[in-house]
């Protein structure tokens, strides 16, 4: 998602053609879904962070050199919004156990947070069918970015968020090698350097994409 350039984990980078990555900028070629607001496949450079997208044009003389897009961390202006229920948000899981995931809220809607907000995603509250063979470190794992809803104002802890819907989930993870991984199906994210495939509880993008 973004907002007047402002970009959360998994953005589409649109207008980047003949440009190189910068920081927080993945090149993920081999991930496409279907771009609603273009009407057509998008594949290519995606956000890795939350920031503000920026076009660098390099001071060389050589005029032929490539503009640099990159992700600058931090907004110029803290903008202060509490989440409500039937808000989407995203969020960065923390830590896991057999009954939650604990994240922190990184935004709601297409606005970043800046206020240190937690939130907890229920075993119950992570899928809608087969509620009670949920294993919570087969949905989440500490440094996953996952898009859920809220359901609750919780305690005076934390929210409680959910999964439960097919666009909802996980939409940016990263392998035990440390690479982005690429979604391939509902359950499974696969690591395109060592193709080990990994469970997760996957936000549904578009289309699922696997090289053979």
């Amino acid at each position: 998602m973004e907002f007047k350039n402002v970009m959360t984990p998994g953005s589409l980078i649109r207008n980047s053609t003949g440009s190189r990555i910068g920081e927080g900028i993945l090149d993920i070629q081999s991930f496409c879904v279907f771009d609603q607001e273009q009407d057509q496949m998008s594949c290519g450079f995606r956000a890795s962070r939350c920031g503000k997208l920026e076009f660098n044009s390099t001071q060389s003389d050589n005029q032929d050199e490539q503009p640099i897009i990159s992700i600058k961390r931090g907004l110029s202006k803290r903008i202060a919004l509490v989440p409500n229920v039937g808000n989407l948000v995203l969020a960065r899981v923390v830590r896991v156990n057999p009954r939650y995931a604990f994240v922190d809220l990184l935004s709601v809607g297409s606005t970043i947070i800046c206020d240190g907000f937690k939130a907890q995603i229920r075993s119950q509250d992570v899928r809608a069918h087969d509620v009670d063979s949920v294993v919570i470190y087969k949905a989440f794992l500490p440094g996953d970015i996952v898009r859920a809803r809220v359901i609750s104002m919780g305690d005076y802890n934390a929210f409680y968020l959910s999964t439960a819907e097919n666009q909802l989930g996980v939409v940016f993870a990263r392998s035990t090698a440390g690479a982005p991984m690429i979604p391939v199906s509902w359950e499974h994210m696969q690591c395109p350097i060592t193709k080990a495939v990994e469970a997760r509880k996957v936000a549904n993008s578009g289309v699922w994409s696997m090289n053979k």
